[in-house]
């Protein structure tokens, strides 16, 4: 060991793994809903807590590009010579894609996704919790025409957070109204056209929920265009906390999620299958068939919301 330091000798990663078995590798791959993974306000700090958790271990995180079309079966075959310990898939993988990658009998853990009849450890935020909590605060402040932009229903995503509000409505005694609810995809773009449409459909809404920070700067910008105060006229809530969202004009009342904590829970799941730390994997006959971890959200109140203008 003297001799080795003085030498600055430096192990071989592919000696040990062939004498381990383990090649200290962990794979992250973004699903189909991410084109700009590091740019992007909330995965990329998603990202970080799970690549400073696997770090920390003495691991390194090998990121794959997102699984579309032909990228699918460079992956498989990264799984299949086994050039990584675990996977851990972030955000929208599609079910037929999973099922592959539990062919290769890998530990895996999901991160801000979750499939109840998959045997998969998941992270995620509570969704539908946090759009009831944005909604019931509205209603607080004196709100009762509450609008929702919000992801189409065919994801995860897109379901639990109209879950929410729907839910949201029905135990506050409002009526649900489809002129008030527009479903898109998570855009500041899409966003800003859904809310120039809202506007001309249900002028009168004095407040509007969207399912995200970068949908609410959107429906911020359309509102500002109509020439209508925010909040005076209409209050905006959004969700994720990014960190553009204290910097908009006005800043943004949103529900914060727990991105890094997120990232870091979901690493040390994974690596703790790896290294047999939980006594089994996920859909062992004695495993735990695929925990889902609920992480709890925040509301933060800033000068994007306020009284209802009635």
């Amino acid at each position: 060991m003297k001799a080795a330091k003085q030498l600055r000798y430096i192990p071989n990663p592919n000696a040990r793994h062939l004498a381990t078995g383990k090649t200290e590798h962990v794979a992250l791959i973004p699903g189909a809903n991410m084109s700009s993974l590091f740019s992007d306000g909330f995965y990329s700090v998603v990202l970080n807590g799970a690549g400073q958790r696997i770090h920390e271990e003495g691991y390194s995180l090998v990121l794959t590009p997102c699984l579309r079309g032909a990228n699918v079966k460079s992956v498989e075959q990264l799984m299949a010579r086994r050039e990584v310990d675990g996977i851990l898939l972030l955000g929208e993988v599609d079910t037929p894609i999973i099922d592959r990658l539990l062919e290769t009998e890998l530990p895996m853990v999901m991160i801000d996704n979750y499939k109840k009849d998959r045997p998969i450890t998941a992270v995620v935020n509570d969704n539908s919790g946090g759009v009831a909590k944005a909604v019931k605060y509205l209603y607080e402040l004196g709100h009762r025409r509450i609008a929702y932009i919000g992801e189409t229903k065919d994801t995860t995503f897109g379901r639990d957070t109209f879950e929410g509000y729907s839910a949201a409505l029905s135990e506050l005694g409002l009526p649900y109204q489809p002129d008030y609810v527009y479903l898109t995809i998570i855009s500041i773009d899409a966003a800003y056209e859904a809310m120039r449409k809202l506007l001309y459909v249900r002028p009168m809404v004095t407040a509007v929920f969207a399912a995200t920070d970068a949908m609410a700067i959107g429906a911020m910008k359309a509102i500002r265009e109509a020439g209508m105060s925010i909040p005076g006229d209409i209050s905006v809530v959004g969700m994720d906390d990014i960190s553009m969202a204290a910097h908009t004009d006005p800043p943004l009342t949103t529900v914060r999620v727990r991105k890094e904590e997120m990232g870091r829970i979901a690493a040390a799941e994974l690596l703790a299958r790896v290294q047999g730390k939980d006594g089994c994997k996920d859909g062992d006959e004695n495993g735990d068939q695929g925990r889902i971890i609920v992480l709890e959200n925040e509301l933060v109140i800033r000068g994007s919301s306020g009284p209802s203008r009635e």
